[in-house]
């Protein structure tokens, strides 16, 4: 709160005007929300998950819970496919983590939104490629949309406008 390179959260009403927020403190709502952190630390805490559990050569997080927790634990949706979509075709939940194919790649995430931030961390383990979006606007679909962008570019696959599309 009292950092000068504090993110300012901010919130849009009636679809066009944007206001600040004011600094929420999280305290009833841990976990949930309350992670104070960059993009830079979080990309360090994923390269543990893609990596097994390590990150620079330590162990971090033991490979077996790693396993356990990007597996299906349950049944989240049919994730059945559509007709635009006809790669994305299951919607799982492991502890704590969305499962989901993304065309044709094993898609780790998860999300959330509070108080004029948005969230979004994900990774693709078969692929060793993570990403995290950090923005500073609550309920904001720019997360999955950059998302989807990095992921198309990273993963190879041919482009599609997904600013278009949403």
């Amino acid at each position: 709160m009292k950092n000068n390179d504090a993110s300012i959260g901010y919130t849009l009403r009636k679809d066009s005007i944007i206001e600040k927020t004011d600094y929420y403190r999280i305290r009833g709502m841990s976990p949930a929300g309350s992670i104070n952190s960059s993009v830079s630390d979080m990309s360090k805490w994923l390269m543990a998950w893609i990596n097994n559990g390590k990150y620079e050569g330590k162990d971090i997080l033991p490979a077996s819970y790693i396993a356990e927790a990007i597996s299906s634990q349950m049944v989240a949706s049919a994730g059945l496919p559509q007709k635009n979509f006809p790669d994305r075709f299951f919607d799982n939940y492991g502890y704590g983590w969305d499962l989901t194919s993304y065309k044709g790649h094993y898609l780790v995430q998860h999300g959330g939104n509070i108080d004029g931030f948005s969230a979004l961390t994900c990774f693709f383990p078969t692929d060793s490629i993570g990403i995290v979006i950090l923005v500073n606007q609550d309920g904001s679909g720019i997360p999955g949309i950059v998302r989807n962008i990095v992921a198309d570019r990273m993963l190879k696959l041919k482009d599609f406008d997904w600013n278009k599309h949403y």
